[in-house]
């Protein structure tokens, strides 16, 4: 357990930027989520997952070594790769809904009301 335990930490460390970078992600979202809360909440989601995968991903690769991947089955490795890599389309998508979420509406906002000092009411 302490190999698995280590080859997890291995590539934690390996990966600092990106764990950096999610975290990151995920505070921001957390200080911005009054100016954006669905965007918020679909920035936590990709960064969270994608912290998780960061975890699962060394753990599951070990495992698949361990039971039979180290003896040259092509197959088993091939399906690894493949099956891993389908829930990041989820990672994607998310990615495309946060930066795209409310941007059809307008952000009145930034427009200036008419009792605001310096805007003419006279048309």
């Amino acid at each position: 357990m302490s190999g698995v335990i280590s080859y997890i930490v291995r590539h934690l460390l390996s990966e600092t930027p990106f764990v950096i970078t999610n975290t990151g992600g995920i505070i921001a979202a957390c200080i911005l989520w009054h100016r954006a809360p669905k965007a918020s909440l679909c920035l936590i989601l990709v960064c969270a997952y994608k912290l998780a995968n960061l975890i699962l991903y060394p753990l599951t690769w070990w495992c698949v070594l361990k039971f039979g991947g180290q003896n040259g089955d092509s197959f088993l490795r091939s399906a690894f790769s493949f099956f891993w890599y389908i829930p990041d389309t989820a990672f994607l998508v998310l990615t495309f809904v946060a930066v795209y979420i409310g941007r059809g509406q307008p952000n009145t906002a930034l427009e200036p009301t008419p009792t605001s000092p310096g805007v003419s009411t006279k048309t």
